[in-house]
């Protein structure tokens, strides 16, 4: 399938569309350039971003950084400030009352093709209700351009799939950067749980509780501790046999998964977190809980659709194109593509 095709494809599929970066320079902004090009007169576009996005240079290397470029009619919520360093003509459409160090988060409308920045709020309850404002100005398509190293905007309640952009800028050693992107996707993409009293009962336990255990015949036992790590130990051991479920409020760690470990016989248990932004693993932790039979499932299921890829790196020579796209579709079970093929 070919790039246009891909995101032709998921543009009918999903009416919101966030993108994530594994470091700075790794080609989101291509990323986004590249998805506002190919939704050009088909879609009414909504764009906004999670931290400052579409500056000429990079505030770290002052290399040169790709700018972002609208059409006419596009659907824009970005800072204040960022609306001066824009050369688009603009009508502000809605002033949110959401706040940034750059000032009062705008909706606007792209009166001409042209240059933007954005600069978008920080916290996922804000991203929501400029969702909602953008749809209610008759969106078809809403794309967040996310922060780097912040899973947490490829929430499934803050969108509805997701794009990983990757690249030589996370580590000049190729092995590295496909250890850690293969890593990303795997956890990116864990299973959901299936049973839908399971999912109930769960949905309960985050509400209330920061561990939960949940039995085969549906009963559930709430465990208190200032922190997961601290409400484990509150468990005792025998009931991990007759509650094989452990529902997990919050983030889960290296730490957490080797207390885990070393506290119980956990080759029957299922580990059950909301999403798998709320998981900070390593893949050495990961693995010896998975090869040792320890599940580990999610509540929200993340829909990670696709790689994009930079080989070249600001500060270094970079990668062979071919050989840096070739390892990452060895690894990785979702589409990778190259939307730097042409430079």
């Amino acid at each position: 399938m070919s790039e246009k095709d891909f995101f032709l494809e998921i543009f009918e599929k999903y009416k919101s569309i966030s993108i994530i970066g594994t470091a700075k320079n790794v080609g989101k902004t291509t990323t986004l350039n590249y998805m506002i090009n190919i939704a050009k007169n088909k879609y009414k576009l909504g764009l906004t971003s999670i931290g400052r996005d579409g500056e000429s240079k990079d505030e770290i290397f002052s290399t040169p950084k790709p700018r972002i470029y609208v059409e006419k009619g596009t659907i824009i919520a970005t800072a204040k400030q960022c609306i001066f360093n824009s050369d688009i003509t603009k009508e502000i459409l809605v002033a949110t009352n959401l706040n940034t160090p750059l000032g009062e988060i705008l909706i606007i409308r792209a009166l001409s093709d042209g240059f933007v920045e954005l600069a978008g709020p920080s916290k996922n309850a804000d991203l929501l209700k400029i969702k909602k404002i953008i749809y209610d100005l008759n969106c078809d398509l809403v794309i967040v351009d996310g922060a780097v190293n912040r899973k947490s905007y490829a929430a499934p309640i803050v969108t509805d799939a997701t794009i990983l952009a990757t690249g030589a800028a996370f580590s000049h050693d190729i092995g590295k950067v496909i250890e850690h992107t293969s890593h990303l996707v795997k956890i990116l993409s864990l299973e959901a749980e299936k049973n839908s009293k399971i999912i109930s009962l769960s949905k309960e336990i985050f509400k209330i509780g920061t561990i939960g255990i949940i039995s085969p015949n549906l009963k559930m036992k709430i465990i208190e501790g200032i922190n997961a790590r601290d409400a484990l130990k509150n468990i005792k051991k025998e009931l991990f046999v007759d509650f094989p479920y452990i529902v997990v409020k919050g983030i889960v760690s290296d730490n957490f998964l080797e207390e885990l470990m070393n506290y119980a016989d956990y080759n029957k248990i299922v580990l059950l977190v909301e999403d798998s932004t709320k998981l900070f693993l390593s893949s050495d932790v990961l693995s010896r809980f998975q090869k040792s039979g320890g599940i580990l499932k999610v509540a929200d299921p993340i829909k990670i659709v696709g790689v994009t890829i930079n080989p070249k790196s600001p500060i270094g020579d970079g990668f062979s194109k071919d050989k840096f796209l070739k390892l990452l579709k060895q690894n990785i079970q979702i589409p990778v593509f190259n939307l730097l093929e042409d430079d």
